[in-house]
């Protein structure tokens, strides 16, 4: 280090706990000096520092003499940032060292798995196509393999191989892109140890230049290792693996953990061979191995990741473990896999309870019918929030409901009709949300007939609802008028009455009187522009119950004109506000404290 140069700091109050760090070896000489003394936000100049001292020098010469390198003129804050990138690099290749270790002990993929990938899990509806030659009424299937003849088919077109009657896609090879790229995933578990499993999810992507020799390409994403009570998830980063570190937080009543959103989620299939080396693991002693085969039938539809994954992340966790397991054990097998980890579905479950039943939030003939019918109707959380608002209506009515109308809408709408003459409505094209909209507007209108079914039904919902809106409008309008009539009517005979003499004040500089009737009080507040005029505020109404008093603050040579306004309540002065709630200048502060002491009121 050179000795000449000028030595600063900057940014002080940006670093941690407000703890200065230099070089390893100068940070605790310069500390036993600087801390616990006045420390300036910057310094520029040597000449300039307060701490330049001869002990100060003392220790910059000590500094030169180390075997610390910075350059003259670099801000101490530019080397704890060279300090604090050092150290977490350092510990980045720590941490990397130890995934690496631990991805080192996994066993290799089989050829069955291998071979999997390239045929069997492209041969799905999505990824199955019949190359037509010119003319298309001839082509080659990617499923079969086979030269097949068919009728003349357009490009794009959907059908069935002639040959293994499977769904294909039709694609005329002159008009086609010359590359078809198609992308699948999939997932296999292996056992790790006795006590620990690992799920491994792949990206597949078929590219198809030559019909007869289709390349596909397998890459790793992700590895989810599960224990009883842990889950561990790391992702291939560009060919590096990294631990992703889960989000966690607590609302003072229970932890919550959240694994985070996974970006390469495809649909595809699930290696089922590898589900049974999860037998003898927890995931079968909790029912998970039970639901995974169940869900694999239905797994097209399906994000594999989504589905096997967070459902194990779920079970180990304190918070979803016993729901999951009941769930599983009981054969909600698609409610289980609904599941999400963050805090949007806290609602429709209650983990505290003991029993799945109390966690459903069901009665008991509703939780028998909903586990005989879960086959058919494929219970998930959104499912169970919408059946568990309406607890006297049939499972059928409800799921008649489901999608086409809202809980809040619905349950507004029923009051006054049957499902199905809702259900009727509603098909016809009209909103729910605006139909249910216009009952309430009806009603505050004094218009709604229940037994009248041109009102219940309008023929015309949106023109109906835009009529009332404005019907409704001017009621509350014209309501509002009245209360503040009758408040400032109210406020004119407390002006009647002895509050002058109890509240008005002067000197020679300024005079506190009280409105000469309650409409000065609007006007005060439209050319003050403050909202002690407003009708929607609470002033006025306040003012004529006597909970509060409106006064004005005038200069004695121009006692027509608005200076400040002044709000008393409770034996205080609670406001003193000028032109668009100017605060009070030192001359009008100076006559508030002389008026507060003449009358006995508080003023801060």
């Amino acid at each position: 280090m050179e000795a000449t140069g000028i030595y600063h700091l900057s940014m002080m109050s940006s670093l941690q706990n407000q703890n200065l760090f230099v070089a390893n070896k100068a940070t605790e000489k310069l500390e036993s000096l600087w801390m616990g003394k006045t420390r300036a936000t910057y310094i520029t100049d040597r000449r300039d520092c307060p701490w330049y001292s001869p002990a100060f020098r003392k220790q910059i010469k000590e500094m030169k003499d180390s075997e610390i390198e910075f350059t003259g003129g670099s801000s101490f804050y530019e080397i704890a940032l060279q300090q604090k990138q050092e150290k977490r690099e350092e510990r980045n290749k720590k941490r990397e060292k130890e995934v690496n270790e631990r991805m080192e002990k996994m066993k290799p993929c089989s050829k069955a798995f291998e071979n999997f990938c390239n045929t069997t899990l492209f041969d799905t509806d999505e990824t199955a196509y019949i190359f037509m030659k010119k003319g298309g009424k001839t082509g080659k299937c990617t499923r079969c393999g086979k030269e097949v003849e068919f009728p003349k088919k357009k490009h794009l077109s959907e059908g069935r191989c002639p040959n293994c009657n499977k769904k294909v896609v039709f694609l005329l090879e002159t008009v086609r892109k010359k590359t078809i790229y198609d992308s699948l995933g999939t997932m296999m578990f292996q056992k790790v140890n006795k006590d620990e499993i690992v799920a491994r999810y792949f990206c597949c992507y078929r590219k198809i230049e030559n019909v007869d020799a289709p390349e596909v390409c397998v890459l790793e994403k992700a590895r989810w290792f599960f224990k009883e009570n842990q889950a561990e998830l790391y992702f291939n980063r560009s060919g590096r693996w990294k631990k992703q570190n889960p989000f966690q937080y607590s609302d003072g009543h229970n932890d919550y953990y959240y694994m985070g959103r996974f970006e390469w989620n495809l649909p595809g299939k699930a290696y089922k061979r590898s589900f049974s080396c999860l037998k003898g693991t927890f995931a079968e002693r909790k029912g998970f191995l039970k639901t995974i085969k169940k869900m694999s039938k239905e797994e097209n539809n399906y994000f594999l990741f989504h589905i096997y994954g967070k459902e194990l992340a779920l079970s180990v966790r304190k918070r979803y473990a016993l729901a999951c397991e009941y769930m599983s054990k009981s054969g909600f097998h698609h409610l289980v896999t609904s599941l999400d980890d963050t805090w949007d579905y806290d609602s429709e479950l209650d983990y505290d309870q003991n029993s799945l039943i109390g966690m459903m939030r069901v009665d008991k003939p509703r939780y028998r019918e909903l586990l005989h019918r879960e086959e058919e109707i494929k219970l998930d959380i959104s499912k169970l929030g919408f059946i568990q608002n309406f607890p006297k209506l049939s499972l059928d009515e409800i799921l008649r409901m489901y999608g086409k109308v809202d809980v809040s809408s619905a349950k507004e709408i029923l009051k006054y009709c049957s499902v199905k003459k809702m259900l009727r409505y509603i098909e016809q094209g009209n909103s729910p949300i605006e139909w249910s909209d216009y009952i309430k507007l009806s009603i505050t209108a004094g218009e709604f007939d229940k037994h009248n079914s041109m009102i219940l039904f309008p023929k015309y919902l949106k023109s109906e609802h835009k009529r009332l809106q404005e019907r409704v409008r001017e009621i509350k309008n014209k309501e509002a008028h009245e209360r503040r009539e009758k408040a400032l009517k109210a406020i004119d005979n407390l002006l009647l009455g002895n509050l002058r003499k109890q509240y008005e004040y002067k000197d020679k500089n300024f005079a506190l009187i009280l409105p000469k009737e309650a409409h000065d009080i609007v006007t005060e507040g439209q050319v003050q522009h403050i909202c002690v005029g407003n009708t929607e505020q609470s002033y006025i109404s306040d003012m004529a119950e006597g909970k509060t008093v409106i006064a004005f603050l005038r200069r004695s040579e121009e006692m027509e004109k608005p200076f400040y306004t002044i709000e008393i309540k409770n034996n205080s002065i609670r406001q003193v506000r000028g032109f668009a709630n100017k605060s009070a200048t030192d001359d009008v502060q100076e006559f508030m404290e002389k008026y507060a002491a003449k009358k006995g009121f508080a003023y801060n």
